[in-house]
Parts: C-alpha cells; structure tokens; sequence
C-alpha cells in the first residue's frame, strides 16, 4: 500500500502490517489511490497512552526486536486525518484493554531468537480496528498544535 500504483480502488485493507511501513506515506499512498467515498481498513495492534516506565522498557524491546512501529490510537486518528481521511468507526478489540503477555509469550517460546522483555508480566499493546473513509473536504489542521 505504500507503494501502490494503479486504478483508483474502493477499499484497501491493512492486517497487523502497518508498523513496518512508513506510516505516513501508506496513509497518502491509500488516500490517493481511493476513490472519493473510499474505506481503509486497518485491524492492527496499538499501544498504551501514557506508558509507565516498565511499559515503556517494553515497547521500546518490541520496537527494536520486531522492527515495527507501533502507534497510540490517537496517534493513528491524528496522522490519518492530517491526509484527509475521516474516522468511520474505531474498536477496542480486547476486553481487557491489555495484551494479555503470558499468552502472547507462549506464543513465542518457539522463535529461533528467544525474546527477553524487561518486564514479561506486563502487557503494553491493545487489539485495534480503524476504518477510515476517504471523503471531499478541507484539509483537517490540528487546533492544538
């Protein structure tokens, strides 16, 4: 999606991927190539607002181990509207807003390169869903910056 060229679409989709693109250009890339009325759809992973200090010693491992950025929901809402687009629906996809670690850990005892997070008890990261729509309108400027 970030190097996408071709016939405007209707609809792109994103699943778990966006972190190891550039974020900002997959978003104008997606904008560009939708047609007006046009839906992307992203089911990935976000980040706690406001880590403490263990929360963020583990999101700082996850960046470097799994070379994937990872953003807050804000941050994603604010970089897409800065492209134009509009936020159709947004979902927490976990109950417990926390990645529960233990399960995701399990997960991984088998990788070839074994994780070592400083704080393997403490999850950081929320199950999301974005659609954002593509829509005719003014260029969206933050009033808070």
């Amino acid at each position: 999606m970030e190097n996408y060229i071709g016939q405007k679409v209707s609809h792109f989709i994103s699943l778990e991927s966006i972190g190891y693109s550039n974020v900002e250009n997959t978003l104008k890339n997606v904008f560009d190539n939708l047609i007006d009325g046009g839906i992307f759809y992203i089911k990935d992973i976000s980040f706690v607002s406001n880590p403490n200090e263990e929360e963020q010693e583990n999101l700082t491992y996850w960046t470097n181990y799994w070379k994937y950025k990872t953003y807050t929901v804000s941050e994603m809402i604010n970089k897409a509207y800065e492209i134009g687009f509009k936020l159709d629906s947004f979902r927490n996809l976990h109950l417990d807003s926390r990645l529960n670690i233990k399960t995701f850990m399990d997960t991984l005892k088998d990788n070839i390169v074994p994780e070592k997070y400083p704080h393997p008890e403490v999850g950081v990261h929320i199950g999301t869903e974005f659609i954002f729509q593509k829509k005719k309108r003014e260029k969206w400027t933050n009033p808070y910056i």
